[in-house]
């Protein structure tokens, strides 16, 4: 365990300050928080057991006093996260802290809290999961709650915008990793009016060189998706990432985003056009008609 860091999918850690026995015991607990909110995402304190704690500090947390000493360590431990998705631009780097001992209860469990802003994170990710798996409600792609990096890999990465790319497609390991417009990408990469004279060297190519040195055999790419001349999106690939069979949908179903697809390319949504041009706009979305 002491080398590897699990956090919850769909954010970016930007510094790890803790201890490898503080890295075990706060790798459960905010796990378990994660878990917690799925089931419940009003959820502001968080319920574990003495022996749970005792368990995974390999005995060292046995009594209230060593329990709440520790949490009054962590709690000064500035964690922190990005967020990915659209709800990042409620704050791009959030302190994510446990608060200490809140209460303890007869049935020998205690109650944890989470700072606000730390539980809206989780929160959001839960959300965010769980509007992603309606997309495609053909497939049987379960999530995990946590990616599991390894820290030695992780800080060979000294290029920030390699290192939130490893991350993505880490979280999505096993699933193709969605679309990411260029603004949000730039947002995460924190290259935001940066590299501007060249922008596709300095930043992707050099994104792609680093994390295939980095990590053999797993074939890292990134596809410019783009509208005119203009860089659009971007897709990240690799063998991380495998491809799944295409979303069957009704044209019906897909009507109004065909029209964007179309005045994107600057056609006219109102016009006929030969079958090809759909069919270049179904390969793209990965979707297949009924």
């Amino acid at each position: 365990m002491s080398n590897t860091f699990f956090k919850p999918s769909l954010t970016i850690a930007t510094s790890v300050p803790l201890s490898s026995q503080q890295l075990d015991v706060y790798n459960y607990l905010l796990q378990q928080a994660y878990l917690q909110l799925q089931s419940d995402e009003h959820r502001t304190v968080f319920i574990f057991t003495v022996d749970e704690l005792k368990t995974i500090s390999n005995g060292r947390l046995d009594s209230r006093n060593k329990i709440e000493e520790f949490f009054n360590d962590l709690f000064d431990k500035e964690f922190h996260f990005n967020i990915l998705g659209k709800d990042k631009s409620i704050e791009s780097k959030l302190k994510s802290r446990f608060i200490s001992l809140i209460e303890q209860k007869k049935d020998g469990t205690i109650g944890l809290g989470l700072e606000i802003k730390t539980i809206e994170l989780l929160r959001n990710m839960v959300l965010n999961k769980r509007n992603f798996l309606k997309k495609d409600e053909n497939s049987k792609i379960e999530f995990g709650s946590y990616t599991k990096l390894n820290l030695s890999d992780h800080k060979k990465i000294k290029f920030y915008p390699a290192k939130v790319a490893y991350e993505v497609i880490k979280d999505y390991e096993g699933y193709p990793v969605p679309e990411i417009p260029i603004d949000d990408f730039k947002l995460m990469t924190d290259t935001v009016n940066k590299y501007l004279n060249n922008y596709p060297s300095l930043v992707i190519k050099k994104t792609i060189k680093i994390i295939n040195e980095t990590f053999e055999g797993i074939n890292f790419d990134i596809k410019i998706i783009k509208s005119g001349k203009y860089i659009k999106a971007l897709r990240l690939t690799s063998d991380l990432n495998p491809n799944r069979r295409n979303l069957k949908v009704s044209f019906e179903e897909i009507k109004s985003e065909f029209k964007e697809f179309l005045k994107e390319g600057g056609l006219d949504p109102e016009c006929n056009y030969p079958k090809s041009v759909l069919e270049g706009f179904l390969k793209s979305k990965n979707y297949e008609l009924k």
